[in-house]
């Protein structure tokens, strides 16, 4: 199997481990109303909501009240929680299966028990059907990053989960995501713009499309001299030929702090079908 492949199985299935340890921590809290559930109707335009025993919502209704909207956000998390618990099971259960019933199709593993007649075909069939373009091109890129001294080194404090320390929380959870979709990824490239040395936070490849594009996150917009040196960077990959969300793709924290994973994630995947 590529080594992408299992990475990304294997970051989805410890995911999905940790959510269901989530859930079913909050579902264990929510057991004081495990042998009800939510009825609702409309009346004179209104939606009303009451509780009742599970399989007998006809009889022995009790009508919850505005003033109860917590009971009623209880029952729905529970009826969530229920179902969500049920999936993502059956979600581990298909991770794992297809992890170790997947037959790789990497010219080495194919030929592995073959003869000797066949085993010097390898190299080249790797190349011909393109297993080692990728690999390749991240291999290029690291050679040619070590060539230079990496800014700042003191502030690489955080870890992602491939061990690649980063300048930024925000930036090892966009590390987690690019190993979780399988994209090779270079972070902390050191790139001519209009003749100046930057260092974009990400240069990726697209296997797709065969083509390699870059990837800024801007974490302090807040704060104004990281505003104005990200706003004259984004002025040189102008002029370089980059076009965002064409081959430049921005993302952000909000004005607190916080990244929102799950936008960034669908961006993601937006900018990789462009």
């Amino acid at each position: 199997m590529l080594a992408e492949c299992v990475n990304a199985i294997t970051m989805e299935s410890e995911y999905q481990r940790r959510l269901l340890k989530t859930m079913k921590k909050r579902w264990k809290e929510l057991n004081v109303h495990a042998d009800y559930e939510l009825y609702a109707n409309f009346q004179r335009n209104n939606l009303r909501y009451y509780m009742c025993r599970k399989g007998d919502m006809k009889s022995n209704r009790k009508y919850i009240s505005k003033k109860e909207v917590s009971l009623r956000k209880e029952l729905q998390e529970r009826f969530y929680l229920e179902r969500a618990i049920a999936l993502c099971q059956q979600n581990i259960e298909m991770l794992d299966l297809v992890k170790d019933s997947y037959n790789s199709i990497d010219p080495i593993d194919v030929v592995r028990n073959a003869s000797l007649a066949y085993q010097e075909q390898e190299n080249a069939t790797r190349l011909v059907y393109g297993y080692e373009k990728e690999t390749m091109w991240k291999k290029k890129k690291l050679a040619w990053k070590a060539k230079f001294k990496v800014p700042n080194p003191e502030k690489l404090r955080h870890i992602a989960g491939d061990g690649t320390a980063t300048r930024s929380k925000s930036e090892a959870l966009i590390i987690d995501l690019l190993n979780m979709k399988g994209i090779p990824y270079v972070y902390d490239y050191p790139m001519k713009l209009y003749s100046k040395l930057k260092w974009p936070d990400f240069i990726i490849w697209d296997k797709k499309h065969n083509r390699e594009l870059v990837i800024e996150h801007l974490g302090m917009m807040y704060d104004q001299e990281y505003r104005e040196n990200q706003t004259e960077k984004l002025g040189l990959y102008i002029l370089e030929g980059y076009v965002p969300n064409v081959n430049l793709l921005l993302t952000f924290d909000d004005k607190d702090g916080i990244i929102n994973v799950p936008a960034i994630s669908r961006m993601i995947d937006a900018f990789m079908c462009i």
